[in-house]
């Protein structure tokens, strides 16, 4: 993670690693806007993606499946780059599903007037519903890249043009 901010400290200033730390700008919201810098968390994100793709399968492939932690961190990367588009799909598809919850619930908020802390008390329960729906679908994920075969499903289906079909 220090790489991570370091390499996003070279677009901003540190800005962002002081954000993180609690140690930024204080004050009014303008202020803390203004030395917001969106490129630093573009070049974050960029950076996070190689350790999210090292660890999104490894723990599972190390639990259900019996792999070393090494294995398990390279079948893990590669997993996911063989499957990055429908890993793309897949992100693009949460983040509108995150997106769409927190800022429909806002402006019901909003339009129903409810105050600051009553939006928060409704807000907070919606993002632990959505997180969990996230985390549930991790399983679909881990299925979906290393789905056991069974003894009456071939590793390779009957096509057309195959040896067997």
């Amino acid at each position: 993670m220090a790489a991570i901010f370091a390499a996003s400290a070279l677009v901003d200033g540190g800005t962002l690693l002081s954000l993180m730390m609690g140690d930024g700008p204080s004050g009014d919201p303008e202020t803390v806007a203004a030395s917001f810098s969106p490129l630093a968390v573009l070049v974050a994100m960029a950076c996070y993606i190689p350790v999210a793709m090292l660890f999104w399968f490894a723990p599972i492939l190390v639990a259900w499946y019996d792999v070393l932690p090494a294995k398990a961190l390279f079948f893990s990367l590669v997993s996911c780059w063989r499957n990055r588009c429908a890993f793309i799909y897949y992100d693009v598809l949460w983040i509108g599903i995150a997106l769409a919850v927190s800022f429909g619930l806002t402006a019901l908020m909003q339009a129903l007037g409810a105050g600051q802390e009553m939006a928060l008390a409704v807000l907070m329960p919606a993002s632990i519903l959505v997180t969990t729906a996230l985390y549930c679908s991790f399983y679909a994920t881990n299925r979906g890249c290393f789905g056991v075969q069974s003894p009456d499903t071939p590793d390779i289906p009957n096509a057309p043009g195959t040896p067997n079909a």
